[in-house]
């Protein structure tokens, strides 16, 4: 946990098969990045935020990740449920996703705090309430608006500028994009979702973001075999929007953790003021 990350408390687990959690403790379980996980795991958070436009499918889709993918995992049946590409270890999968825990925002870290008793301490400082200056991520915020956060692979599920031709009186950025779950396989729907309007950022938004990651690590020139060179599978924060018939997504409003103060471009400093306390 480094100075200026987004704090994500994962002291509660997402079911009950989970063997790692342990809910009594004074300190809260807490994370900053979700590592090297595979990429299957990582399919099924989209697919879970996703497709869980009601608190009911909510608690559906969290069932089914008990109930369905991990005994097809278990069982080998990858073609029904996941096929995670070349990472792809049966076993690492079946342990991720039984101990996904509930991700909730904690706050912002005040320090510096390792994982390991062995390397540093296990305490850290994270800010829960008051103002803070924050990085934004792949959505321009404006003053006034709620902020969620969401994880960086889960950009291209948002509509990433307006849509010409949809209507004059809706701001689609930062939306997330319509989604008919009509019982697919979650690598499926996550596909035909993330292909409609690509994400593509433009060549000052890229050189924005690459100057600004630079207190995600630096990027060297020894490849680590498809390891992360920099800080990766990271919270960020973007403006909490409603969906087109103006409903709201359980899937993101339960992720609301601030307001925007003074407004910014992506991958731009911004002021936020945290509402953790009051939720």
């Amino acid at each position: 946990m480094h100075k200026n990350d987004l704090v994500l408390n994962c002291g509660a687990p997402l079911n009950d098969c989970s063997t790692v959690m342990f809910n009594c403790k004074a300190y809260p379980a807490v994370v900053t990045t979700l590592g090297e996980m595979t990429s299957g795991a990582r399919l099924v958070l989209k697919w879970l935020y996703h497709t869980s436009d009601t608190g009911g499918n909510f608690l559906k889709n969290k069932h089914k990740i008990r109930s369905d993918f991990l005994p097809n995992i278990a069982a080998g049946k990858t073609d029904l449920v996941l096929r995670a590409g070349q990472d792809f270890d049966k076993q690492r999968l079946v342990g991720e996703l039984s101990n996904l825990p509930y991700f909730t925002a904690q706050g912002y870290s005040l320090g510096l705090a390792y994982a390991s008793s062995l390397s540093g301490d296990t305490v850290g400082s994270v800010l829960i309430g008051g103002m803070q200056t924050v990085m934004n991520g792949h959505f321009d915020c404006r003053a006034g608006q709620v902020i969620q956060w969401y994880f960086d692979f889960e950009a291209d599920m948002y509509y990433q500028q307006d849509q010409i031709g949809k209507s004059d009186n809706i701001s689609f950025q930062g939306m997330r994009k319509p989604c008919e779950n009509s019982g697919k396989n979650p690598e499926e729907i996550v596909h035909n979702v993330s292909k409609q309007h690509e994400y593509k950022e433009s060549e000052t938004e890229r050189k924005r973001l690459e100057h600004n990651s630079r207190e995600l690590g630096a990027l060297d020139g020894v490849p680590r075999g498809g390891l992360l060179e920099r800080k990766g599978n990271i919270a960020l924060p973007k403006p909490y929007m409603l969906r087109p018939d103006g409903s709201d997504h359980y899937g993101d409003k339960i992720r609301v953790f601030a307001k925007c103060i003074s407004g910014a471009r992506k991958h731009e400093m911004m002021d936020i003021m945290l509402m953790t306390q009051s939720l």
